[in-house]
């Protein structure tokens, strides 16, 4: 792991877990991997399963059949079990080989484990009500009430890791209209002796920003002494391009990206940035390797190379010194220093 947090080992049930399923995995050959990797199969199916158990057994007791037991919830039950526990197992072992980490991954992560605990025990109940009838259909009932509802929330905060944030709802939100550029006739009608208008952000590096790095291409490292670039230039060059893997939910490598403080969260040693060497930071090294090659940021399947003045900007930035919105020097937090 490139970068390692002590938030890993915050938590000492997690922490067992995780020794426990990764000493399984932890063998060379790469079919450990490979079953990881089948988590997005496995995971649908306890889904389907558990609401399709809770469903029945709700529409049973409203219908008033509560003496009776149905065998088509009683299998989904049993298979939900099943298909839940390796989905849970597949997945640990995904988030374990990718370094995958961060509060969205947590959360998918216990809410999951959650959901399958409660539907131990609604399996547990089950049974209880197989062998001393009408009293347990109620605890069975809720238990499997709340499985379904974790398994929802798991569900939730997964796909939110795949498509982002509040994905579902993002059509319904207002979007403003787009700015539409002068015709031609407006244009003439222009005072002759009006100055062209400055770029929005004439401060940056004049370098064409829709220019993408060709991949033999020299790449530029900027100096001190170029035009000064704040953190307000270079923050949305990493939500747009590095937030998904490196954001506030998601931090894939254990790398954060923004906000500005959580880059300096460790020790010097571990940090993205080196402050006033671009050329020494490992984002700058990730960023400006050619198209193609498998350590290149960001991947190729997870958004497009970042342009050659896009790349001029974050370097000029941080050959300034990697100053923070308000100013902030990057420093090593407090107990981290020699």
């Amino acid at each position: 792991m490139l970068f390692s947090s002590p938030r890993l080992l915050d938590a000492p049930l997690e922490t067992l877990i995780h020794m426990f399923l990764f000493a399984i995995a932890s063998d060379p050959n790469p079919y450990w991997e490979v079953l990881g990797r089948f988590h997005p199969l496995l995971l649908h199916f306890p889904i389907a399963f558990i609401l399709a158990a809770a469903c029945i057994e709700l529409v049973r007791w409203l219908a008033g059949r509560r003496d009776t037991m149905s065998a088509s919830a009683g299998f989904c039950l049993w298979a939900g079990l099943v298909m839940g526990g390796l989905s849970v197992w597949a997945g640990w072992l995904l988030a374990d080989h990718n370094d995958m980490t961060g509060d969205d991954v947590f959360w998918h992560r216990w809410t999951a484990i959650a959901a399958m605990g409660l539907l131990a025990l609604a399996a547990v109940a089950w049974v209880l009500r197989r062998v001393k009838g009408r009293d347990w259909v109620a605890p069975h009932l809720g238990l499997l009430l709340l499985s379904a509802v974790m398994i929802c929330v798991s569900g939730h905060l997964g796909a939110e890791m795949v498509w982002g944030e509040d994905w579902v709802f993002a059509p319904l939100e207002t979007k403003s209209a787009p700015e539409v550029a002068p015709s031609p006739a407006a244009k003439e009608k222009q005072t002759p002796n009006t100055p062209p208008s400055e770029p929005a952000n004439a401060s940056t590096p004049s370098v064409s920003t829709d220019t993408p790095v060709a991949s033999n291409a020299p790449l530029p490292v900027a100096t001190p002494a170029d035009p000064v670039v704040s953190w307000a230039d270079v923050q949305p060059i990493f939500e747009q391009h590095c937030a998904k893997c490196h954001g506030k939910t998601r931090q894939k490598a254990d790398l954060q990206l923004v906000p500005w403080a959580a880059i300096f969260e460790f020790e010097p040693e571990a940090w993205a940035i080196t402050p006033g060497d671009a050329a020494a930071s490992w984002v700058h090294q990730r960023i400006t390797l050619p198209a193609g090659n498998e350590d290149v940021m960001p991947p190729e399947d997870k958004g497009d190379p970042l342009s050659a003045a896009q790349i001029a900007r974050i370097d000029a930035w941080i050959n300034q010194g990697a100053i923070g919105p308000d100013g902030q020097t990057p420093v090593a937090p407090k107990g981290n220093t020699p």
